[in-house]
């Protein structure tokens, strides 16, 4: 994003090991990397507010979902956009197995009407169950109304 022309860019992640690593890989002036928990986004970030948000593969591992799409969509500037996926966990494992990682499995339904509970209508959806080269995801991109 700092590549494509965003005045400032700031990465979050769970892990410090992979923020220190985004830090060496992908230096650029205008990219603040932190590590954090996504549950926590309002002590994070406090009243920031942001023109794009991006969270991918993040809600499956949460116990709070609603708490954290609630706060994304108080981090969103007016006429912001937000971009969230999860993996298509049901075509990954079998009904009665799951990603030890993930605290739930969303199907796409699930997914759409929890995003959208919680965001509002979104302007796009997609669906995909990739070939076996790509990570199958589900996504949305909503617009916050301004």
């Amino acid at each position: 994003m700092a590549q494509a022309g965003a005045a400032a860019v700031l990465g979050i992640d769970a892990s410090a090991e992979a923020v220190v690593a985004a830090a060496a890989n992908f230096p650029h002036s205008g990219l603040q990397l932190m590590a954090g928990d996504a549950a926590a986004l309002d002590g994070l970030l406090g009243d920031a507010q942001f023109d794009l948000i991006v969270s991918l593969e993040t809600i499956e591992h949460l116990g709070d979902p609603v708490g954290f799409l609630q706060a994304l969509r108080r981090r969103c500037a007016p006429g912001g956009t937000i971009i969230l996926s999860c993996p298509n966990d049901h075509w990954y494992y079998p009904p009665n197995q799951q990603n030890p990682y993930h605290v739930r499995k969303y199907s796409f339904a699930e997914f759409r009407a929890l995003a959208e509970e919680c965001l509002g209508t979104a302007d796009a959806w997609s669906f995909g169950t990739a070939p076996p080269s790509a990570s199958p995801r589900c996504r949305s991109r909503g617009r916050r109304p301004g």
